[in-house]
């Protein structure tokens, strides 16, 4: 089991290039160097890499083995240990094991580039995003060429790639740049999961709303004990603000792991409600005692340093229960 990503490289062919030479034209024009880019930087800090390559079937394909666009360019060679899986039609899943492969390492995140974006590129990646694979396309190491369509209209190679990205985007992979990539392979594991942008499908739109409601219950919960406890039997009222915060930090922990919200948000907004459960607290204290609005500093440096240490761990907690939920459920 692995926590780094895969990268997995689509049909750098030398078919291409004779395509190119014929007269068609493309977009792109230093992806495959974006590609060696990636494959460095894959190789450098050991992350696995998988080889994809097209076999055409039929016989005038520029893809058939015994033709010399079959052959991969030098750039995005496979070196040994780094397996090669050919494909004989456009998605890298069907007809193949690329998929059992990646389930038994524990593989949970693709980078996926190659050619072309919108066919073979696009096809593989929008499996991944319905395999459950978190699928990150690097638009600046993929490209396609112009096209005809049915109504005689040319399509740009650069209208056609700007389509396929936004068709991609948020619905099936998080579209990234070479760069952001390699930066990210050096980020730390929590900053990984902080950046993480699949959020459940059937929430999807509502974690917010689910936010409002925890701390609409935990102001509540936090109130209760200042309606039914007699005043002088509460050792003042930041005591009770406890009951309150366990109950936010259960509920940051779940709202976290159930991907319901992004973890920053939900634990900035949750940081955020326990000083104002405080100051519903200490408000209802000075209607009490006048005299008690002394204590104001004194309780919201309590409120805060009680927010941080239930909020924080609970954030922490669900982060790594969602990571490790998210490998289980790879294999």
């Amino acid at each position: 089991m692995t926590t780094l990503p895969a990268l997995i490289v689509i049909d750098v062919q030398r078919a291409f290039d004779e395509w190119e030479t014929a007269g068609k034209r493309r977009n792109n024009p230093d992806a495959v160097a974006r590609i060696a880019d990636l494959l460095k930087a894959f190789r450098t800090r050991g992350a696995p890499i998988f080889h994809i390559r097209h076999e055409g079937t039929k016989p005038n394909s520029s893809f058939l083995p015994s033709r010399s666009g079959y052959a991969v360019r030098d750039e995005a060679r496979e070196q040994a240990g780094e397996p090669v899986i050919v494909k004989r039609v456009n998605s890298a899943f069907i007809g193949t094991d690329l998929e059992s492969r990646l389930r038994a390492a524990g593989i949970a995140t693709l980078v996926i580039c190659g050619a072309t974006t919108n066919h073979c590129v696009e096809t593989t990646t929008r499996m991944a995003g319905n395999l459950g694979f978190d699928a990150r396309l690097v638009r600046d190491a993929t490209w396609t060429f112009d096209r005809v369509g049915p109504d005689g209209e040319t399509h740009t190679a650069e209208a056609i790639h700007a389509m396929t990205l936004s068709n991609l985007n948020g619905e099936f992979a998080r579209i990234v740049t070479a760069q952001e990539t390699i930066a990210a392979l050096d980020a730390p594991l929590l900053k990984k999961l902080l950046r993480r942008p699949r959020y459940n499908r059937g929430m999807r739109g509502f974690g917010f709303i689910w936010v409002l409601l925890a701390f609409a219950v935990v102001v509540l919960a936090a109130g209760i004990p200042y309606w039914r406890v007699p005043y002088d039997e509460l050792n003042r009222g930041h005591f009770a603000v406890l009951p309150g915060a366990l109950l936010l930090g259960f509920l940051t922990l779940v709202l976290v792991v159930a991907e319901v919200a992004p973890a920053k948000p939900t634990a900035i907004t949750m940081l955020l409600c326990v000083p104002v459960i405080v100051c519903v607290s200490v408000a209802k204290d000075t209607a009490r005692d006048p005299t008690s609005h002394n204590l104001w500093p004194f309780e919201l440096v309590l409120g805060a340093i009680s927010g941080a240490v239930i909020v924080v761990p609970a954030v922490l907690l669900g982060l790594a229960l969602r990571w490790a939920l998210a490998r289980m459920t790879a294999r």
